[in-house]
């Protein structure tokens, strides 16, 4: 049976639309398992327990219980349920069954147990490394690493209101990285890639465009210290001082899943070099330090045998020495310089004369 023309057409415009459609609903669907997948806290304030639930691709998942005799890590698989409200449904294998979802104001976790009964609590995103934490005596884990553990407390994701009251978010990693969604730069939907330090009780962040972050606790809140590119972190009319909060849920948007695809995978020491040589090899040359706009404010050059110069103020000389990936500037006139990577970036940072190197650029 031949069909007619206009019939056939209107078929395969019907195919074509649905096929569409079901690609877009995939893709969502896609973006949304993502938000999902990582380790979960699981906290169930009823029974004074936690669980951890770790969520990976292909519907592949584990869980286990805090403050147990043996800690015993339990095979199981999630799915997504996104027909209302999106949730992960965690099957085990012991007959626990979970449901992650988000509430009004935090993410909200179902327990249902073995026996039938049923308690409720609140989950929260937890890093990777948290999980080996629980089977390490907490006095060892803190001489393997003192500054790790005194960062702890500003590992996660914060929430930052610039001066028009929008939101952008800082995610700090516990490998010493950190990720910014920060609107106002030429980066687009990747966002800004950073190293931190623990300096004192503030988190300092370097971001690869130039910006500058500290995050600080005080008494009754967090402060959030954003500096532009050539800001002076020591003048006090420079930086967007703003709110900062710690939110339980993973930053929203584009950027996040962009973010959580190519982030750094470092261990907890960061090298780009193996060898101290390599390292030197590659500051050699020419290098442009440019602004924000992309603009070339200086240039400076990394001679072989530990000279350099530049062409700032009609010329200044000085000398380099490499430690680790960091390259060291010490200037005739006094300034000194740090040059170092970021991501796929590198930034540099000027000190004064009475500035130490290793404290606030």
């Amino acid at each position: 049976m031949k069909l007619p023309k206009d019939l056939f057409t209107s078929l395969l415009t019907t195919a074509i639309l649905i096929g569409q459609t079901l690609l877009a609903q995939s893709e969502e669907e896609t973006q949304l398992a993502e938000t999902f997948e990582g380790v979960w806290q699981a906290s169930f304030p009823e029974s004074g327990q936690k669980a951890y639930l770790i969520l990976k691709g292909n519907q592949v998942a584990s869980y286990f219980f805090d403050l147990t005799a043996d800690n015993l890590v339990h095979s199981a698989t999630w799915t997504l349920d996104s027909v209302i409200t999106p949730k992960a449904i965690i099957s085990g294998s012991l007959g626990d069954n979970f449901e992650i979802f988000r509430g009004a104001v935090s993410y909200q976790v179902n327990w249902v147990r073995q026996d039938g009964t049923q308690v409720s609590g609140t989950a929260i995103s937890v890093p990777d490394s948290q999980v080996g934490k629980l089977s390490v005596p907490p006095d060892e884990a803190g001489r393997r690493n003192t500054t790790l553990t005194a960062a702890e407390g500003f590992f996660g994701t914060w929430e930052i209101q610039n001066k028009e009251g929008l939101p952008f978010y800082i995610i700090v990693e516990d490998n010493r990285t950190a990720g910014c969604s920060f609107p106002f730069s030429s980066y687009g939907t990747r966002g800004l890639r950073g190293r931190w330090v623990k300096r004192g009780d503030e988190l300092h962040i370097n971001w690869d465009s130039g910006h500058f972050s500290i995050l600080k606790e005080l008494p009754d809140k967090y402060e959030s210290i954003f500096y532009n590119p050539g800001e002076a972190l020591n003048d006090e009319n420079a930086g967007q001082t703003t709110i900062a909060a710690r939110v339980d849920f993973r930053a929203p948007g584009i950027w996040a899943t962009e973010y959580r695809e190519t982030k750094p995978t470092y261990a907890t020491s960061i090298s780009a070099f193996r060898k101290r040589s390599n390292a030197r090899s590659f500051y050699r040359g020419k290098w442009d330090v440019v602004d924000q706009d992309g603009g070339i404010k200086e240039t400076i050059d990394f001679g072989r045998f530990q000279d350099v110069d530049s062409n700032r103020e009609d010329g200044v000389d000085g000398s380099w020495r490499i430690s680790a990936d960091w390259a060291y500037i010490t200037w005739e006139d006094g300034l000194r310089a740090v040059a170092q990577p970021i991501d796929d970036a590198f930034a540099i940072s000027i000190f004064l004369p009475d500035q130490a190197l290793d404290g606030t650029p």
